[in-house]
């Protein structure tokens, strides 16, 4: 048997709220002090439910099912599927598992458990089985349990003989001592588990905050009910993405039973207002090449230019909000790295100098700007060379810097006093309200800010570029089941193609999975992969591979 770190990666990465953390660990608290005074195991089940309720399972019904401890449902109702058999025990128990041995009889109820469930139930949907004291968890994965007990027909054949009444007598108790404890032992080199020691942690220091995180996260629908990740890579914001249409001086509408994208109401301060105005004063329309290809008429081709200016602006400054966020997480929150406010970039004069004679440069090249800028590196990236549409129409530095936008009516940005704001300062304000950094050093997010992941934008742009024609975009489900699907189905082959007598006539990822032995030779053949997604729009697909 082996201990078994199993939290998706991605979701491992993530940081949580420290308010969400909190109450996690008063819940624990109340856990903890509510069983040490408790004397049996049916008074230890009370305190156990609450304390799963009032974490994280409000909405799943909770309670004994059969001869289980608890079973933890789908949804509220009894009726819906057990996902997780849970097996208690009291802390004192000669009953329990520990973690140098399985042969106990709380490992013997547990898998009966899962065998009438999987079995006699047909219940297809079990993600974890639990044995615990109450201060020690285990806490088994059911693909382990499908793999070693379900697909053992020997263990199939013994079990429907006792369940059928075949056997000398059809008492739990012959299960346990004459089946179960052979089957275990088979299995007991193979058999993984996470391991959780509860005990009373607050979040004042750093390594109780370390533990609070993971028993948070082992506790949480994310791992036990492998429910998908909180900041799923193609989930939008819709707050996000409303005020940001609302600066850029779009709405979304809907129209003939599609959502589609128009320029809201003309008010200057709106990128797009700014844009068209600077386009027609500076008289750059002449200077566009094929002009017809962004409209029928002289209006809109200059709406349409405008857009595609503002389109390219918004992505470099979305993409410094994430640089910047990474540079202060990298640098044990120095502040001294924030750069996108306007104390240091005063106006769209010194933003496209920030384009062009930093990020586009060497620092050796960046001449008078160094001293500014001497934290940010060097980004070897088309995005920051002038694009043909700037060259021919206007930069950002043409943009009037006078203007004030109205705040949006439902703005993030709850403790500004005034009603309006310049537009560069209110963008700045507006990115800096949200939560770039979701993953990295730092696990927990100490202030209430919602987070944005970066994979997250190329959604919002999808659905922007859908100006006018109406917004077409992949749902994250499908992109990450045609992605999951296409590359097992590629990597099974890359497998097949090998000198190796072990890969051959696989016949599903999961068997695969069984026959891996050698890591570093499994890592190479599936390195040996290449992935082209030659349509690649924003990146959804290449996000989901």
């Amino acid at each position: 048997m082996e201990k078994k770190e199993s939290i998706n990666k991605i979701y491992k990465n993530q940081k949580i709220k420290l308010s969400d953390l909190e109450n996690f660990s008063a819940q624990l608290e109340t856990f903890i002090k509510d069983i040490s005074n408790k004397q049996n195991e049916e008074h230890f089940k009370y305190p156990l439910r609450d304390f799963l309720k009032n974490t994280f399972y409000k909405d799943n019904a909770i309670n004994t099912k059969g001869n289980f401890d608890f079973a933890l449902h789908a949804e509220k109702s009894e009726t819906s599927a057990v996902e997780i058999i849970i097996e208690t025990k009291t802390p004192d128990s000669r009953e329990m598992i520990t973690e140098n041995n399985l042969q106990a009889k709380s490992m013997y109820q547990i898998l009966l458990y899962y065998l009438q469930e999987r079995i006699n139930n047909q219940n297809n949907d079990i993600k974890h089985l639990i044995i615990t004291n109450f201060y020690e968890w285990f806490i088994f994965d059911a693909y382990d349990f499908e793999k070693l007990f379900f697909e053992n027909k020997e263990l199939q054949k013994h079990f429907k003989s006792w369940n059928n009444k075949e056997k000398t007598n059809s008492t739990t108790s012959l299960f346990y001592k004459e089946i179960a404890p052979k089957f275990i032992k088979e299995a007991e080199s193979k058999i993984r588990y996470s391991y959780l020691k509860l005990q009373n942690l607050n979040t004042k220091t750093s390594e109780n905050q370390k533990q609070l995180v993971r028993l948070y996260k082992y506790f949480s629908p994310e791992f036990l009910l492998k429910k998908s990740n909180i900041n799923d890579s193609n989930t939008l914001n819709k707050e996000f993405y409303y005020e940001l249409l609302y600066i850029i001086g779009l709405e979304e509408k809907q129209q003939n039973g599609k959502k589609i994208i128009v320029r809201s109401k003309q008010q200057d301060g709106s990128l797009i207002e700014d844009a068209i105005s600077a386009i027609e004063i500076e008289e750059r329309y002449r200077e566009i090449n094929n002009p017809e290809k962004f409209g029928s008429n002289k209006s809109e081709q200059i709406e349409n230019i405008a857009l595609e200016l503002v389109i390219l602006w918004i992505n470099r400054i979305l993409f410094l909000k994430l640089l910047e966020a990474q540079l202060i997480t990298y640098q044990n929150n120095n502040q001294e790295y924030k750069f996108l406010n306007t104390s240091v970039i005063k106006d769209y004069n010194e933003l496209n100098s920030l384009f062009f004679a930093v990020l586009a440069q060497e620092p050796k090249n960046r001449k008078k700007l160094y001293e500014k800028f001497k934290n940010i590196p060097y980004l070897n990236s088309s995005l920051f060379e002038i694009n043909e549409i700037e060259r021919q129409a206007v930069r950002i530095s043409s943009l009037p810097d006078r203007f004030k936008l109205p705040l949006f009516n439902k703005t993030v940005l709850k403790n500004i006093r005034q009603k309006s704001l310049n537009t560069l300062d209110y963008i700045f304000k507006f990115l800096d309200a949200y939560d770039f950094t979701s993953t990295g050093a730092e696990e927990i997010q100490k202030e209430q800010k919602n987070l944005i992941n970066a994979s997250v934008l190329g959604l919002i742009f999808e659905k922007i570029n859908g100006y006018k024609e109406g917004s077409f975009f992949t749902p994250g489900y499908i992109t990450m089941y045609i992605s999951r699907e296409t590359i097992r189905e590629t990597v099974l082959q890359k497998f097949e193609e090998t000198d190796l007598s072990k890969f051959r006539n696989l016949e599903n990822f999961e068997d695969l999975k069984d026959k891996i032995d050698d890591n570093k030779q499994a890592n190479e053949i599936i390195n040996s992969l290449k992935i082209c997604d030659p349509a690649v729009g924003s990146g959804h697909f290449l996000v989901s591979a």
